[in-house]
């Protein structure tokens, strides 16, 4: 028996895969993503069991393109011929939030700045606002 976990995860960061399974001896994990264009399978990488039957897969530096339908497959050689046994999954990419630069930020309060002394300085010289 194999089952995935659904994730989101932010563009950039790492999505770590998570995949619950059952088999004596410890099946052997292929994980697959699933091509929109043809429903081909394009490996992604294979692990040997994991501990307490859970098997963790990380994918670093995620873009928008890894969203999409995943497969966790579990084999084992002493299935006795069985059919390996899967599990279908969705990885969401979530838009990364935009981050201000330094130079951003000062720039903002430079122009703050002058904008409140610029008032301040029409104020002393006129008498007026």
């Amino acid at each position: 028996r194999i089952k995935c976990l659904d994730t989101a995860v932010e563009e950039g960061t790492v999505a770590t895969l998570v995949c619950g399974f059952s088999g004596v001896p410890i099946p052997k994990l292929t994980y697959t993503k699933v091509n929109e264009s043809d429903d081909s399978l394009i490996e992604l990488g294979i692990e040997f069991g994991g501990k307490n039957n859970v098997s963790y897969f990380l994918i670093s530096k995620v873009k928008k393109y890894d969203a999409g339908v995943y497969r966790a497959t579990a084999s084992n050689v002493e299935d006795g011929g069985l059919q390996p046994r899967f599990s279908l999954f969705n990885v969401t990419v979530i838009d990364a939030p935009s981050r201000l630069s330094m130079n951003s930020v000062i720039g903002i309060a430079i122009a703050i700045a002058f904008i409140l002394l610029g008032g301040l300085f029409v104020i002393i010289i006129t008498g007026r606002w």
